[in-house]
């Protein structure tokens, strides 16, 4: 399969900058790579972003509301083609609002409104071993958006 070149944004929070690093030790990478917002914290969330106090207090930091306002605000921000936002639990810990370890959303869109997102429950892995499947899930679905068909079929229940 032969994807459009595309210029990819990245807004990590509990990747804190890995997938942009990742993506960077491609050769290439500087004709795809426009740069990443690594928003560890609510107030990065907010202030880089722009994600509404309002979504975090309803949802917390680590929901698919959020993660669906990090691709759109990383899109608008930046200018480009696809963005790719983690939110998740990766540390040793449930974090502050209670989410588990091992909780995880991405979300991967496009700037007509195409999104693909994921919510997964690892459970309780080491750090490295949830960073890890972090990454993957996110290349996963940046891959899965850019090769969906344009028209013609109905997308499956986890695309949106």
């Amino acid at each position: 399969m032969i994807v459009a070149r595309k210029v990819l944004v990245t807004a990590e929070s509990c990747t804190a900058g890995k997938l942009a690093h990742l993506i960077s030790e491609v050769p290439g990478a500087a004709k795809v790579l426009e740069g990443g917002f690594v928003v560890y914290s609510k107030q990065a969330k907010m202030r880089l972003l722009g994600v509404q106090r309002q979504i975090i207090a309803d949802f917390t930091t680590v929901s698919e509301a959020v993660a669906r306002a990090m691709v759109a605000n990383a899109l608008e921000r930046s200018g480009a083609d696809l963005a790719i936002a983690l939110t998740g639990v990766t540390g040793s810990e449930p974090d502050e609002n209670g989410n588990p370890l091992g909780r995880l959303h991405v979300t991967a869109g496009l700037p007509d409104g195409s999104r693909i997102h994921r919510h997964c429950e690892f459970g309780s892995l080491s750090p490295d071993v949830l960073t890890h499947a972090a990454l993957q899930m996110a290349l996963l679905s940046a891959l899965e958006l850019l090769g969906r068909p344009k028209t013609g079929t109905s997308p499956s229940p986890r695309r949106t």
